[in-house]
């Protein structure tokens, strides 16, 4: 026998934010019920800049990518300890 290969089919599972730019995306937590990402998107892009990505977490959370790491910034200063829909949401940057 010839050495071990590895027989997993799929490729290696890609997160979409692996090629967003350091700095540029947002984690939100403690979203309220209900709310689409529709909605996250147009409450952060209309106070803050533009939005090139948001994707809802089944968990009440969302990550959010913007154009430039100054409008992310200004997304958490913004939005931290902040209220939406009646609930305080978190937002920190990642990576």
């Amino acid at each position: 026998r010839g050495p071990a290969r590895d027989r997993s089919r799929t490729p290696p599972r890609r997160n979409y934010f692996d090629d967003v730019p350091r700095g540029n995306v947002i984690l939100v937590k403690n979203i309220p019920l209900g709310l689409e990402s529709r909605d996250i998107r147009d409450a952060f892009q209309s106070a803050t800049g533009t939005v090139t990505s948001c994707k809802m977490g089944n968990d009440g959370t969302a990550r959010i990518s913007f154009e430039r790491p100054e409008d992310a910034k200004k997304a958490v200063a913004t939005f931290d300890h902040g209220e939406l829909n009646g609930k305080i949401i978190r937002v920190n940057i990642t990576g």
